[in-house]
């Protein structure tokens, strides 16, 4: 009995410390910028707000997790006014184009060193809607801003962008379209695959394994009280 113990002991140990989460910290900065190439011109250009702490660092991403929950990256604000040369008058549609920049810092810099995605904007005054519409984006629902990629973290995957980081490491930026009047687009993260060298990311002990651990550790306490009760 006491060898039978022993071996269920030693495999839990073994199984518990096998079991764990590689988390990666991801590190960057950012940029959004608007081109006034539509109709309206610079003057019913949207103003655009950053909502990150620039630079952003230490982001947790489990290897082969969820995404992250959607947070807004960014705050667009129609002029206040169009103009003559906007679509059908000045109470029509400007137009415009947005860039967000991604420069990735950490866990090693990627090749290339920035990643970037354009949106088509539209703001329609008769009715008071404004629209960010990210290139090559995916039409699920209405603008996609109904779809869920199916993590629970209710994200929308309107366009995702691949990072590839130097070490091997693969991580999707997902990027949601925004309508309303004043928008806050979203985006979250997923860490896809982790660095292809060994020994990268750190072990993150969970709460599984941690059970496990501790259901070892007793099954050895009863053994060694047995022991010293012969």
């Amino acid at each position: 009995m006491r060898k039978l113990l022993t071996a269920m002991a030693m495999a839990l140990l073994v199984g518990a410390s096998g079991v764990h989460a590689t988390v990666i910290d991801v590190s960057g900065s950012y940029t959004a910028s608007v081109t006034s190439n539509g109709a309206g011109g610079s003057s019913a250009a949207p103003t655009i707000t950053r909502n990150f702490t620039d630079p952003f660092s230490n982001l947790p991403l489990t290897v082969g997790g969820p995404a992250t929950t959607a947070m807004t990256f960014i705050t667009v604000s129609p002029a206040g006014a169009c103009n003559s040369t906007c679509t059908n008058g000045s109470n029509g549609t400007a137009s415009d184009t947005i860039t967000a920049s991604f420069t990735m810092t950490e866990p090693t810099a990627t090749n290339p060193v920035t990643v970037s995605e354009t949106a088509a904007y539209t703001a329609t005054y008769s009715t008071q809607t404004d629209l960010v519409n990210w290139t090559g984006a995916v039409t699920n629902g209405t603008n996609c801003t109904a779809f869920n990629d199916g993590t629970g973290t209710g994200v929308d995957a309107c366009y995702t962008m691949v990072v590839n980081f130097n070490d091997g490491a693969v991580m999707d930026i997902i990027f949601n379209d925004a309508e309303d009047w004043n928008i806050a687009p979203t985006v979250a993260f997923k860490l896809v695959s982790g660095p292809t060298g060994s020994g990268s990311g750190s072990g993150v002990p969970e709460p599984a394994s941690l059970a496990l651990l501790g259901t070892a550790l007793a099954s050895l306490g009863v053994i060694r009280r047995r022991r010293n009760a012969m």
